[in-house]
C-alpha cells in the first residue's frame, strides 16, 4: 500500500490524497484524484432518484460498501454517519453505495439508523465506472472493494482512499479535512 499526493492541485494549495496498492482484486483500475468523476443515476434508500450530476456545486463524499452486515462495513457506517453529521451543516454530502438489492439496504438502513443516503448499484455499472469493482476481496465476488472517493464542487475526484481488505478503516479525519478544504 502507498500514498500519493497531488500538490497544489487547485494551484491554492489545497492537496488531493490517494491511498492504493498493488492487489490483484481490481478488474480495472480505480480512478485517481484529478479525474472527472462519471455521472450516474440510482435509486436511494429514501426511494428518491439520486444522479451525482444534481449535486455538481456540492462537495460529495462517495462511500462505496463492499457488503451491509459484516461487522467491518457495521463500523464503517456508524464512522461515516458521524462524519455526515459533522459535516452536515457545511453542505457537504456523505453517499453511500451498495450492490446488494433495494430491500436489504432499507433493512441496513432501518436497522443502523443511517442518516445519509445509501444507493443501490445492483448492476454494478457505478462501481465499475469507478473501478473499484473486485473479482475476490476477502472471500467475496464481484463486489465493491471498500472505497472512498471525495469530489469537489466541480465534479473533479480530490480525494480517494482504497481499502485492501475489510481490516484497515478509512482515516475519517483525513477526509472531513479535504471535503472542508474544497469548500
Amino acid at each position: 500500500m502507498h500514498f500519493d499526493s497531488l500538490d497544489n492541485y487547485y494551484g491554492n494549495g489545497r492537496i488531493g490524497h490517494t491511498m492504493s496498492d498493488d492487489s490483484k482484486s481490481d478488474s480495472q483500475q480505480p480512478l485517481n484524484v484529478g479525474d472527472p468523476a462519471p455521472d450516474f443515476h440510482l435509486m436511494a434508500s429514501d426511494n428518491a432518484e439520486c444522479d451525482l450530476s444534481d449535486l455538481k456545486g456540492e462537495v460529495v463524499v462517495l462511500v462505496f460498501f463492499s457488503e451491509t452486515f459484516s461487522e467491518y462495513t457495521t463500523e464503517q457506517v456508524k464512522m461515516f454517519a458521524k462524519l455526515h453529521r459533522s459535516l452536515k451543516r457545511d453542505h457537504v454530502n456523505v453517499i453511500g453505495v451498495v450492490t446488494e438489492p433495494m430491500t436489504t439496504i432499507d433493512t441496513l438502513v432501518d436497522e443502523e439508523q443511517v442518516p445519509f443516503r445509501i444507493l443501490c448499484d445492483f448492476d454494478r455499472v457505478v462501481v465499475q465506472e469507478f473501478g473499484v469493482l473486485a473479482q475476490h476481496i476477502d472471500g467475496l465476488t464481484m463486489v465493491p472493494r471498500p472505497s472512498v472517493f471525495v469530489i469537489d464542487k466541480r465534479g473533479v475526484i480530490i480525494y480517494r482512499w482504497l481499502g485492501e481488505d475489510h481490516e484497515i478503516q478509512p482515516d475519517i479525519e483525513e477526509i472531513a479535512q479535504v471535503a472542508r478544504a474544497a469548500l
